[in-house]
């Protein structure tokens, strides 16, 4: 029983030790950073509508980049439906999903086939230029300042989502 006990103690600190390990990294990755919400002018939702950024006016905000044909896109889909529905009814932080605008036809039959009802804003070369977007997915925490908080690649783990909306 000691043995299970030493084992449970040692992967716990073993875990927060990465946890805080990941957030300084995000945190640094976004240090410096603010945005100009004004870019996301020219942008539509994929049903075609205009985006308007004034919504996000002294809003904390998760902006999410990400393509069709990513499969770490496709693999971390489940875990944003999910952020998304918990942000929007229980929280007044804006979620922003970026698809990274290579065809307006694949995005249709991939929301499609995907089942994806949060908004989707179809982007472009521009837009990633100039918001550093190189990899996917990328998420970018942004606080009612418009001051980057924390930038993460990849497939960010629940538990870290969170803890990052908490530093914002």
């Amino acid at each position: 029983m000691k043995i299970l006990n030493k084992k449970f103690y040692s992967y716990t600190l073993l875990f927060i030790f990465l946890l805080i390990a990941s957030l300084g990294f995000a945190f640094l990755s976004g240090k410096g950073q603010s945005i100009e919400f004004s870019q996301l002018n020219n942008l539509n939702f994929a049903n075609g509508t205009r985006f308007d950024p004034a919504i996000l006016d002294k809003k904390k905000k998760v902006f999410y980049f990400w393509a069709t044909w990513c499969s770490t896109c496709s693999t971390n889909l489940p875990f944003i439906k999910t952020n998304y529905n918990y942000l929007s009814r229980f929280t007044d932080i804006a979620f922003v999903s970026i698809e990274e605008g290579d065809s307006k036809a694949e995005l249709d039959k991939y929301m499609q086939e995907k089942n994806i009802t949060f908004p989707v804003l179809f982007g472009n070369a521009e837009i990633l230029k100039r918001w550093n977007i190189g990899l996917y997915p990328t998420t970018l925490f942004v606080n009612e300042k418009n001051e980057v908080r924390f930038v993460d690649t990849g497939i960010v783990n629940p538990l870290s989502f969170w803890v990052r909306l908490l530093f914002l």
